[in-house]
Formats: C-alpha cells, sequence, structure tokens
C-alpha cells in the first residue's frame, strides 16, 4: 500500500551529473519518531499515497514516512571518534549533501559549501511530474558553514561555530 515511499532511498540521477557536485555519507534510522504533521494533497501529487486515501494517519503510513525520513547521518566525526554509530540501524546506501556556492564561505568556488545539515532523500518519478526529496536537520556535514569555520569535523549538534548542526 505505500511501497512507493521505498522509492526514497538515496539514489539520484545527479550522482551521474556531477561526481565532485556532492559529498557521500552514510546514514542511520533514527528510532522513536513520530509524524507530526503530513502534507496528504502533496503526497498525492507525488504517488505516494492513493488518491482516494483519507486524510488520516495510520499506524503503517507513519511506519513508511519514518523509514524513508527518520535518518541521521554518520559524519567524519562520527567515524573518527566511533560515536552513535547503530549498525543494526545503517542504510544499504550513501545519501548525498551536494556542494553549491554560499557566499559566507571562504571558498568561492563551492567547493567547500552546499548542504551543511541537510541530505537528498532522493527522488521520485510520478505520472507526470519528478520531485527532488531532501531532508534538512540530519547531521552536520563537512560543507556546513560552522565546519569551514573551525576546520575540524564537527559533531552533529555542535553549537560553537554558527550554525553547525
Amino acid at each position: 500500500m505505500y511501497e512507493n515511499f521505498e522509492q526514497i532511498d538515496g539514489t539520484h540521477p545527479w550522482r551521474e551529473v556531477s561526481e565532485e557536485g556532492y559529498e557521500d555519507y552514510p546514514v542511520q534510522y533514527r528510532a522513536g519518531g513520530r509524524v507530526v504533521y503530513f502534507n496528504y494533497d502533496l503526497a498525492k501529487e507525488m504517488e505516494l499515497i492513493s488518491k482516494s486515501h483519507l486524510r488520516k494517519m495510520n499506524a503503517k503510513l507513519e511506519k513508511a514516512i519514518l523509514k524513508a525520513f527518520s535518518l541521521q547521518i554518520l559524519n567524519e566525526h562520527d567515524w573518527i571518534h566511533k560515536e552513535d554509530i547503530k549498525k543494526d540501524y545503517l542504510k544499504d546506501r550513501l545519501y548525498m549533501a551536494t556542494r553549491y556556492l554560499q557566499l559566507q564561505h571562504e571558498n568561492k568556488q563551492g567547493k567547500t559549501s552546499g548542504d551543511g545539515r541537510s541530505i537528498w532523500n532522493g527522488y521520485i518519478k510520478a505520472k507526470h511530474l519528478t520531485f527532488d526529496v531532501s531532508s534538512c536537520g540530519t547531521g552536520t556535514t563537512i560543507l556546513s558553514p560552522g565546519a569551514q569555520e573551525a576546520d575540524q569535523y564537527l559533531k552533529t549538534g555542535d553549537e560553537s561555530f554558527g550554525y553547525a548542526s
């Protein structure tokens, strides 16, 4: 019933366009989440749920949403310090944080800036449209302004250097 959510798995055609246009990150599922808001109209347009689906959350729908979106990246700091890595919750593919120019970064070529706290969950190809799917607040990437200011890998949630978390 909610199998289209399984398309949201970290794959994205951008990987084939620009090998240097992103940083890869392993991700793990974050248990214990709850869905507090869901845009039923958008989900219908994306063909994630049927057009006749009631505007009511149920346990199976919530589970599908959380499986696709309740994620945290494992960044460079996590791997060096072996912190908070739950191998049972690791997803089987890498997710990407894209590079793009942010003028507050010292490098003005976009090599060190981009999705500082976001990942691309993937994309959905519906009947008439293709949707890019991303999530904010999934953990600090090396592309965050805080990581660049600190000139070191930062632990997710570290607020010492701007909006690094």
